[in-house]
């Protein structure tokens, strides 16, 4: 007596992902997609059928706000901040020493004699824009800085790290002991990474 071997039955599962409207910026399109799926196989047949699926993509557009052109230091400002955004994070050339203002000019520190294609571009219309040589760029700082608090945080409790950007220097602020106690303590210290050229430290403010 012999016995038929039952074939299993063909089966497949197609599963549709729909992306959201969810628009940022100014322009969108819709872009076609073709997916192809083979459904199963058996022991001893095969069945090949092809279905197609169209997906509607949004393509998103970010683009930056627009500012009306004055030729003040508030402008200029604005302009280049808010060229430094990307993605919700604040990212600092690599040139880039920081900003401030003086009188009627805004100052651009940069660690370059001239500045770049990036600073020209953004601020040539700008009359009240000077450039300043610096010896550390912003990042720089920001490293001197947090080693600075590294090191003086256990003993002096840094309350605030900022960087002084006229005189291109980092700074902390202390709770504990005094700048001049802090200064010697860090002289006692190898390779801690900074000199206290690059790091201003000042009692912090204790006023709530």
């Amino acid at each position: 007596m012999h016995m038929k071997k039952l074939l299993p039955p063909v089966m497949a599962a197609l599963l549709l992902a729909s992306c959201g409207n969810n628009t940022l910026g100014t322009s969108e399109g819709a872009v076609s997609q073709e997916v192809t799926v083979t459904l199963g196989t058996s022991d001893t047949m095969q069945t090949s059928e092809a279905a197609t699926v169209t997906e509607e993509v949004t393509e998103q557009t970010t683009t930056m706000p627009q500012l009306e052109f004055e030729d003040t230091p508030q402008n200029a400002y604005t302009r280049l901040t808010m060229s430094f955004q990307s993605t919700g994070k604040t990212v600092y050339p690599d040139d880039y020493g920081g900003v401030y203002s003086y009188g009627k000019n805004l100052f651009v520190a940069i660690t370059e004699k001239e500045p770049s294609e990036y600073y020209t571009s953004l601020l040539s219309e700008y009359t009240c824009v000077r450039y300043q040589t610096v010896a550390h760029s912003m990042n720089e700082l920001t490293a001197i800085g947090e080693k600075a608090k590294e090191v003086l945080d256990p003993d002096f409790g840094v309350k605030e790290v900022f960087i002084d950007v006229p005189n291109n220097r980092a700074a902390v602020s202390i709770t504990n002991g005094d700048p001049r106690s802090a200064q010697d303590y860090i002289k006692t210290l190898e390779d801690v990474g900074f000199t206290l050229n690059e790091v201003e430290i000042s009692m912090a403010d204790t006023e709530e």
